[in-house]
């Protein structure tokens, strides 16, 4: 009889491990989430309201002028949507997005804080996303569950989504596509809502910080190409190799001269300083 029944107890225990995979917000996951956004909390609102000023060496200069911005769509803009203020704030400006996230949540809610608080919510699924992310490339729930709790409760994770950077939202943009892109690598379903998730936050990331969404489709290029020569599809890797590449040679001068906009303007290197773009390419 205890023969007969121990198979049983295998099966089950295989169904159970493989509905945890399925579901990976387990209660270990939830403590740590809900632990880590009590966190970040916490020193956000010591930040604003207990220690003001205390933190000013550390306050970036770009991040400072995130949130005069911000101030100043609250106070000037005719309403949560004002077009002509959001082109006034950002004119010249090459990657905008956060800057208007910023002024109109501002808006919306009557505070200059209030992105603080959306980098708040933000780092806290990032929590959740590294989990997912590491446990896709492990497959080991203690891998995963070690990996989210660093992030959740280390003093640096928890200090710089308490400012209103926009690198919290890149950084979860950035995760969450690596997820998707290893599940693509692994031949596991990715939904339609997932895709179109990925896809919305990476357009969001490019009117964000230049270069990081083009490197990011680079990346996918070598994860699915990986993932035909492993199932030795050759064929498909050639003509999608020769597509990437016709892409390349057509589109060279567009893709170059956008970089070279965005290199010069985020590192102020004209092309004949410090060997300059060249150097770079």
């Amino acid at each position: 009889s205890g023969l007969l029944h121990k198979p049983d107890r295998g099966r089950s225990k295989m169904n159970n491990f493989a509905l945890r995979k399925e579901n990976a917000w387990t209660p270990e996951l939830r403590t740590t989430v809900l632990l880590g956004f009590l966190l970040r909390l916490l020193g956000l609102i010591l930040i604003i309201y207990v220690m003001d000023g205390v933190w000013d060496t550390y306050y970036l200069e770009d991040d400072k002028g995130f949130e005069e911005l911000a101030s100043k769509y609250l106070y000037n803009a005719h309403s949560v949507f004002d077009m002509d203020m959001l082109n006034e704030l950002t004119r010249g400006w090459i990657s905008p997005f956060w800057a208007y996230v910023l002024c109109i949540s501002a808006k919306l809610f009557g505070y200059a804080v209030v992105p603080r608080y959306i980098n708040v919510l933000l780092s806290t699924l990032c929590i959740g996303v590294i989990y997912r992310l590491c446990y896709e490339v492990s497959e080991n729930e203690k891998t995963a569950l070690t990996a989210a709790r660093l992030f959740a409760f280390l003093p640096v994770p928890i200090l710089v989504c308490c400012f209103p950077i926009k690198d919290i939202f890149i950084t979860v943009s950035v995760m969450y596509a690596f997820y998707l892109f290893v599940r693509i690598q692994k031949d596991r379903k990715v939904s339609t809502f997932q895709f179109i998730l990925c896809a919305v936050s990476l357009v969001c990331v490019y009117f964000t910080r230049g270069g990081v969404t083009e490197l990011l489709l680079i990346f996918l290029l070598a994860y699915y190409f990986q993932k035909l020569y492993r199932k030795k599809q050759y064929l498909t890797a050639i003509i999608l190799l020769m597509g990437a590449a016709f892409v390349l040679v057509a589109f060279r001068s567009t893709i170059f001269s956008a970089f070279e906009e965005k290199v010069d303007t985020y590192s102020n290197y004209g092309a004949e300083e410090a060997a300059g773009l060249n150097a770079i390419r």
